[in-house]
């Protein structure tokens, strides 16, 4: 089982680097790689020690050719004691490391690489006293510094570990965005499962490799899946810690690499999808040509009313109009798509949110003002941002719920963690799951393409996503829609602006 655990930690560290490149994801892989070196260490030397009984073996080796193999590699019990001293003293500090990335804890967050040095302290001079050359000469003649260490060590592992799944744990319990907690419920699946492997693995010291011979070493613990009086119950009980443990871990580490791997996806699709010329160039035409026969047809109009002998003054002036605000509403449409397409970037600065929330409602009331809006704002909602791209995303959130038969909408802006929320709420006619999927694809609308060619919502989710943020939506038919955008939130340090 020792072997399959091995197998199943690399095809795991193997999916951590071909789907994730961030920082979580490294050190993801890191903490595996400390685990794999560990049970290599481990495997090997218990398969050189021998005498195992026949369940010991299949746990461990899964056959006896590959105990035999392990046997007679050409390895010294110093190199091989070394490797467990490496995966053994490093998988602690990358578990902290993993919850410091996570965590949102102000004072954490702040002091994430002081934090961090510190914490690499402990295990490099673990791994400097264990170092076959040193460690032969710091502990010569001294036994009772070699067992000390033994405990010392073992105390160090449990803090560590304690640390980090309290950290993860209280994390997860301060979220409150159930997207966001659902995500990082596979992080602490991840987390639990390898930390209980280690820990049934981590009993075995490098001092017990390196002096395997020394009799008072079995007092102090022999290893738990060689133990001569381990009965058949408790052989049952001990496979099925490893497999519940080894598939838990597995499970959360590739379960929250996919859910990530698949945003990405979709983002790396949507952009796909714009760059398709036949794609873009096709809709682009296809909603040109409606707007032109529009115009058309309201010229035709007009020529006919006034060739009359007695026109219609204002039904002449309506159309007028009517012609007037279809021109300004396709050169708005060209040089916004123009705009997007030349200009790429975000221009980040202070920006204050509620003040981008205010701004686009006084625009769309000064536009069309077709709905009530009603503003409900949190303060100190600063954030460092694209004032210009912000507000012409919100502005395009409260037409889409005009357009969508809304009688009114609520745009709240609030904290959450480390993040800033911008949450526009309508009750209009909502939408199905299937539709919710596509409703960031460019030129994805159902709306007449004649004013509308269903670019909004495309480039509102290109920007939030350059300046760092998410936007979640929650929907249902006939009850309306949420469209929530976070940003992140601006820190002005000192302890009065502590969050």
């Amino acid at each position: 089982m020792l072997i399959l655990s091995l197998i199943v930690m690399l095809f795991t560290s193997a999916y951590i680097v071909f789907r994730r490149r961030d920082v979580l994801s490294l050190y993801l892989l890191a903490t595996c790689i400390s685990l794999i070196i560990m049970f290599t260490g481990v495997i090997t030397n218990v398969a050189k020690i021998g005498g195992l009984r026949q369940e010991s073996i299949k746990l461990l080796f899964l056959s006896p050719s590959i105990q035999k193999y392990l046997r007679d590699l050409p390895i010294t019990l110093g190199k091989i004691g070394f490797a467990v001293a490496i995966g053994r003293f490093l998988f602690p500090y990358f578990l902290n490391m993993i919850a410091l990335e996570c965590t949102m804890i102000p004072f954490l967050r702040r002091n994430k690489k002081v934090l961090g040095f510190l914490l690499f302290i402990p295990p490099l001079l673990f791994l400097i006293y264990y170092f076959p050359n040193i460690f032969r000469i710091v502990v010569k003649g001294r036994f009772k510094l070699l067992v000390s260490m033994i405990y010392i060590s073992r105390i160090w592992i449990l803090i560590y570990i304690l640390a980090a799944i309290s950290v993860l744990i209280i994390e997860y319990r301060s979220i409150t965005v159930s997207h966001f907690k659902k995500d990082f419920r596979y992080i602490i699946f991840g987390t639990i499962g390898l930390a209980a492997l280690y820990a049934l693995y981590a009993v075995q010291d490098p001092a017990q490799i390196y002096n395997i011979f020394i009799e008072e070493y079995i007092s102090i613990a022999s290893l738990t899946y060689i133990n001569s009086k381990l009965t058949r119950l408790g052989f049952l009980l001990l496979l099925i810690f490893v497999v519940f443990f080894l598939i838990l871990g597995n499970f959360g580490l590739i379960t929250y690499t996919a859910s990530n791997y698949i945003e990405y996806e979709n983002e790396r699709r949507l952009k796909r999808k714009f760059n398709n010329r036949s794609l873009g160039v096709s809709v682009f035409a296809h909603s040109m040509k409606n707007q032109l026969l529009e115009t058309k047809v309201l010229d035709k109009r007009i020529r006919r009313e006034l060739n009359r002998d007695k026109p219609d003054i204002e039904k002449v002036k309506d159309m007028a109009l009517h012609l007037e605000d279809n021109h300004k509403n396709m050169l708005n449409q060209l040089n916004r798509l123009y705009s997007s397409l030349r200009d790429d970037t975000v221009k980040l600065a202070f920006t204050d949110l509620n003040q981008v929330v205010e701004d686009a409602s006084i625009k769309y009331q000064a536009e069309s003002g077709g709905i009530p809006i009603v503003l409900e704002l949190s303060k100190d909602m600063k954030t460092i941002g694209d004032y210009d791209k912000l507000l012409d995303g919100v502005y395009n959130l409260i037409k889409n719920s005009e357009e969508a038969h809304s009688t009114n909408v609520v745009i709240r802006t609030y904290t959450e963690r480390l993040f800033n929320v911008i949450e526009v709420s309508d009750d209009g006619c909502g939408m199905k799951k299937k539709e919710i999927k596509h409703i960031f694809e460019p030129f994805e609308t159902k709306k007449s393409t004649s004013t509308n060619w269903g670019l909004g919502l495309y480039f509102l989710h290109h920007n939030v996503k350059k300046h760092y943020g998410r936007i979640l939506v929650k929907s249902k038919i006939g009850e309306g829609t949420t469209i929530s955008i976070y940003l992140p939130r601006y820190y002005h340090g000192g302890r009065k602006g502590e969050r």
